[in-house]
């Protein structure tokens, strides 16, 4: 029996670009590319080691049952992974997993899980002590990405630091991920308020529901020139730039999800008050924008130099109703290996 203990450690993102909508959910075909930032301290932290009887899953210390909604996604990964890697007769696992930030409330954590429970399970079953020797054994980050985009789309993004970009190719087979920038290139920060209650709507039924919505359609055609302008004030950290284009994604977004049949709602009106915040802030000279994804959290992007001071404004403001949790750009996973 295998007497490794992998640990694998992978950060969440904020999508800068929303990716929503499939093409083909089977495949995980995005119906349009995105774009994302890695974070640093929002983690997924996952420790795989040998089970001699069945794989058997664990969220902050409590069993999944693979009929639980969040169990389900993990231990269907695991078996995806095992029919398609050449791994059919890896043995049984123990997978634990805690992350230091909320679950299902707008802050990806299927990303960082899945990301990490596609890394763990596979540095575990190939004896991997390091990305250098996965990718000796086949799995490079790029096929990583892949194979983790399969338990969460989102979760391919976070194989990487920095900026990373996801394009859907001309089919589900020209897919690619990969980084942009590496977190040296921009130091941003990212603000979270966040309402720390799951949602009602997975992000699965949300993208179910993107191609119902009457602008949906639209929203495809205008990221076309938005993405060229975003990959711009990236390259030239163009931060007014890159602000305004957060925030018109964010709201349009948010159009969608409300216009979609049924419609839905991840932000309550007291929560988009925030939104109204920091716009009214920045009027005053304080350089933030805001961004949201499908859950009960705003993110308030700055640049680093600001952070201090813009998250001291926001914890006054805010902090008695909701938790605030100050996050980084960050530099992506680590894995670790033990002998036991």
């Amino acid at each position: 029996m295998n007497k490794l203990t992998v640990t694998v450690e992978v950060p969440s993102n904020i999508a800068f670009l929303k990716y929503w909508g499939k093409d083909d959910v089977e495949r995980q075909w995005p119906a349009n590319n995105s774009l994302s930032m890695t974070l640093n301290n929002c983690l997924t932290i996952t420790t795989v080691q040998a089970n001699r009887q069945e794989d058997r899953c664990y969220l902050h210390g409590q069993l999944l049952s693979a009929s639980d909604r969040h169990g389900a996604k993990v231990y269907r990964q695991i078996n995806f992974l095992r029919q398609h890697t050449g791994l059919a007769s890896a043995e049984f696992i123990t997978v634990n997993s805690r992350n230091t930030f909320p679950i299902s409330c707008g802050i990806a954590s299927s990303a960082s899980g899945l990301a990490a429970l596609t890394i763990a399970c596979l540095a575990f079953w190939t004896d991997s002590r390091d990305f250098a020797s996965l990718a000796i054994a086949g799995f490079d980050r790029s096929r990583l990405a892949n194979l983790a985009r399969q338990g969460s789309g989102s979760a391919g993004r976070s194989l990487w630091g920095g900026f990373v970009h996801w394009q859907r190719g001309n089919s589900h087979q020209q897919q690619t991920i990969k980084q942009l920038h590496p977190a040296s290139h921009w130091q941003l920060a990212d603000i979270i308020v966040s309402s720390a209650v799951s949602k009602s709507h997975s992000s699965s039924y949300g993208h179910q529901l993107a191609h119902s919505s009457p602008l949906f359609k639209k929203r495809l055609i205008d990221l076309v020139g938005r993405e060229q302008k975003l990959l711009k004030a990236l390259d030239s950290k163009n931060f007014a730039t890159l602000g305004m284009i957060l925030e018109e994604e964010a709201l349009e977004f948010h159009e969608v999800l409300t216009t979609s049949k049924p419609p839905l709602t991840y932000h309550d009106k007291n929560l988009q008050k925030v939104w109204h915040w920091e716009r009214e802030y920045r009027t005053v000279g304080q350089d933030a924008y805001f961004t949201i994804d499908a859950g009960g959290s705003v993110h308030i992007i700055c640049q680093a130099q600001a952070m201090k001071r813009i998250s001291r404004q926001v914890q006054k403001v805010y902090g008695n109703r909701y938790l605030v949790l100050v996050d980084t750009i960050g530099a992506g996973p680590s894995l670790a290996v033990d002998d036991g």
